[in-house]
């Protein structure tokens, strides 16, 4: 069984990168408008807050949308295949380099399931005397036995479909540690958005408050 992201999937990382940078553009036109009545004499905390606050918006949307322009391309690349000897993945390291191995499943000491929530995920661990198993990171060896599978650039129902049929695929010495079901899988991502927000949302509304309970 071999998992590729499709045309689909990369189409909806394009699709959040838009909206990544037509929130950048919205934020930068505010934010000009606040440092256009800032030089004009208008001066409060208010303004200066919005100012800030478009910048930081600005700017976190700048970086996600970099981030997403480069996971596009990266994301053909990747793939992850189980066979019923071995598990070969190819996939995105976190500094911009790609990670691969070649795990073969008579080596596999335990498959334990990522605990993130809304992250499907899994990390395979090696049995302390692999000889025939490697993990490779950019052209070099990587040391360690455990190895992180990664979600990204797949559907959670593929990702899910593929993570079943590695179970059935190992001997039945591997021990899993996990869920049937993957509860955790299916839980809602936590959104950094959100909390990005709701902490400007704070930055706002105390010292409003506390302006008007003591003016």
């Amino acid at each position: 069984m071999v998992l590729r992201a499709t045309d689909e999937d990369v189409y909806e990382v394009m699709d959040s990168r838009e909206r990544c940078l037509a929130g950048a553009g919205g934020s930068t036109i505010l934010g000009l408008l606040f440092l256009h009545f800032i030089s004009r004499g208008v001066w409060n905390w208010e303004l200066v807050y919005l100012l800030l606050a478009s910048g930081i918006c600005t700017f976190l949307s700048l970086t996600a949308a970099i981030r997403m322009s480069r996971q596009i391309m990266e994301t053909r690349n990747c793939y992850l295949e189980v066979t019923k000897e071995c598990l070969v993945i190819r996939q995105m390291e976190s500094h911009g380099n790609y990670e691969s191995c070649r795990i073969f499943l008579d080596e596999i000491e335990k498959i334990v399931e990522g605990s993130r929530p809304g992250i499907p995920e899994f990390y395979v661990v090696l049995r302390e005397n692999a000889e025939k198993s490697f993990i490779l990171l950019g052209q070099e060896e990587k040391a360690g036995h455990i190895f992180l599978v990664k979600s990204f650039g797949y559907k959670t129902a593929a990702f899910r479909r593929f993570y079943r049929r590695l179970k059935w695929e190992v001997p039945g010495s591997v021990h899993i540690v996990g869920t049937k079901k993957q509860e955790l899988w299916k839980m809602k991502k936590p959104r950094g958005v959100f909390r990005v927000c709701a902490g400007l949302s704070l930055l706002y509304l105390v010292p409003k408050i506390a302006l008007l309970l003591f003016s």
